[in-house]
């Protein structure tokens, strides 16, 4: 079941760009912007982190649902409007929970965002109104939080119709838990896998006429032998053809066709992709016959 956080650190999620998108939006743009951002959160009383980065959870997909619903309040720099930026911005709204939005004085205002206030700083982090910014956005964030506590705060959803956001159900596990888990879930597919590729190794003809002596290869004298038994329903002329077709196949050393049975010797020796595939042809001679 959901638990509460009210215990848990205080977190500011932070939405923003990340990737180079223009000689002037670069990486390291970005990541100025982002010290900026850390430095007015943590002023405002907050830790911050970007939604995108996991604290517990195991896939980045989960960390960015989670934060977005669970983090008390939210920072997003919607500064040329990158998409993944503008997503998980309507996802949060989506959710009914506080935002501040932020963009540099470069971006025009989305027209379904417009009317949600945005603090503006200058797109080329001039240090005098960077720090005066700084202060702004650590007070807005806190004004927001305390506004979204009030019993008649107005959510973004609330100004066009009565909706009432679905609760999301968390349940938390440690990294270790996780970690065991999908050990754990690796662990039997290997085992499916390993008994698949053993039963595929197996000689067992579909043919009822064919008894299979040994289900795996018998080593005699260094040379792997492997028996079969037939009884009357087969023809001569079937048998014929199938130990004709089998001294074909590469690695088989010889063969022996007695009354009501047949003896394959294998070289030992193979490497074993030849082996594997040697078994499987066998395999397919057997069920070819009539």
């Amino acid at each position: 079941m959901t638990e509460q956080f009210e215990n848990q650190e205080k977190i500011c999620g932070i939405i923003r760009p990340i990737a180079k998108m223009s000689d002037f939006y670069t990486f390291e743009h970005w990541n100025s912007v982002k010290d900026i951002m850390e430095r007015a959160i943590n002023k405002a009383g907050y830790t911050p982190l970007t939604v995108s980065d996991s604290k517990g959870s195991t896939t980045i997909h989960s960390s960015i649902f989670l934060n977005l619903y669970q983090n008390e309040i939210v920072v997003c720099d919607v500064s040329n409007r990158n998409a993944n930026v503008m997503f998980e911005l309507g996802m949060r709204i989506a959710f009914d929970k506080p935002v501040v939005i932020i963009k540099d004085e470069q971006t025009p205002f989305s027209f379904d965002t417009s009317h949600i206030k945005h603090l503006e700083y200058p797109s080329d982090l001039r240090f005098q109104v960077i720090e005066k910014f700084i202060d702004d956005l650590a007070n807005l964030i806190l004004e927001t939080v305390q506004a979204s506590k009030q019993k008649e705060y107005k959510t973004f959803l609330s100004h066009y119709a009565p909706i009432k956001v679905t609760t999301l159900e968390v349940n938390e596990v440690s990294e270790k838990i996780a970690l065991e888990s999908i050990l754990k879930s690796i662990q039997n597919l290997e085992e499916k896998v390993n008994t698949l590729n053993s039963k595929s190794n197996e000689i067992k003809p579909k043919n009822p006429g064919l008894t299979d002596l040994h289900h795996s290869l018998i080593n005699t004298k260094g040379v792997n032998r492997m028996s079969f038994e037939f009884d009357n329903s087969i023809k001569s002329r079937d048998l014929d053809n199938f130990a004709s077709n089998i001294k074909k196949l590469e690695g088989i050393e010889g063969l022996e066709l007695l009354p009501n049975k047949i003896t394959i010797y294998i070289n030992p020796f193979l490497d074993e992709s030849i082996k594997n595939k040697l078994k499987f042809e066998i395999n397919k001679l057997i069920d070819e016959i009539p």
